[in-house]
């Protein structure tokens, strides 16, 4: 291998390495904010701001900001892979003529073993690149068996939100069955949404059903004992840095609202 060649292959492995992980913590990890993922969605989102406040806004940000991480892990791992490949002596071949493969055949054989299909045209020229593209092939399946539940998940929380929201205003905070109706369900919410926070990406057209501002609406609705269990509940928010009263509640709800103005 020249020592461009080893460049490559250490570049490639990094991209692997550091985009395997984010999607690993942003999956199914709790409480990780601090990956490419995350970053990419606050400023899909945060781009939304700019735009005329109409309705369908509302509809697609949440999708948006899912589809632009998803195609950030594939893109990722595809260029990584195709970096890898490429870098070795022999690494990947066309099948008709046996030659070796140019970089874009390299893409073309990581996008194959990475969805699982197989090779496509070209093939692995040695042993290593083939325990590579198996390698490949796992972190693709990987990726696409994690996607779904990460979705799943994310929506599932979305629906819980909006579930409660609508149960909230059937049962404000002044009445006699409001902490032991409304309070456990904020309390399981507050932990889905520390679990799948790409949930607070998702908006809605009525102010009433957008989550994060609607929760600091009903805080500053309570008073005595049902404020205090609220205090302790919400603070529990991973991205809430502090809660010393509505003020600090509402500075977080401001960071998920994309209404003009």
């Amino acid at each position: 291998m020249t020592p461009l060649d080893v460049i490559e292959l250490t570049i490639g492995a990094v991209i692997v390495v550091y985009v395997f992980v984010d999607f690993i913590f942003t999956t199914i990890g709790t409480n990780v904010y601090f990956f490419v993922s995350h970053r990419l969605a606050r400023g899909v989102f945060a781009l939304h701001r700019t735009l005329p406040d109409m309705r369908w806004k509302y509809h697609v940000v949440g999708p948006l900001c899912m589809s632009v991480v998803a195609i950030w892990w594939i893109a990722g791992l595809a260029v990584g892979w195709t970096m890898i490949l490429h870098a070795l002596e022999p690494g990947i071949l066309r099948q008709e003529p046996e030659t070796p493969a140019s970089l874009i055949g390299a893409l073309s054989h990581a996008g194959h073993m990475l969805s699982t299909v197989g090779g496509g045209i070209t093939k692995a020229g040695s042993m290593a690149s083939a325990l590579l593209g198996v390698t490949a092939a796992v972190t693709g399946m990987v990726v696409l068996t994690l996607s779904v539940s990460f979705i799943l998940s994310t929506t599932q929380t979305v629906l819980a939100g909006r579930s409660l929201l609508m149960l909230t205003h059937a049962i404000p905070p002044e009445d006699v069955d409001f902490k032991s109706t409304i309070l456990p369900d904020v309390a399981s919410l507050v932990s889905n949404i520390n679990s799948a926070p790409f949930a607070l990406f998702y908006s809605h057209p009525e102010p009433e059903m957008r989550l994060p501002g609607a929760l600091a609406s009903l805080y500053r609705q309570t008073e005595g004992d049902t404020r205090a269990a609220l205090d302790r509940i919400l603070s529990r928010i991973a991205l809430v840095e502090r809660l010393d009263g509505p003020g600090d509640l509402d500075d977080w709800a401001k960071q998920y609202d994309i209404a003009s103005g």
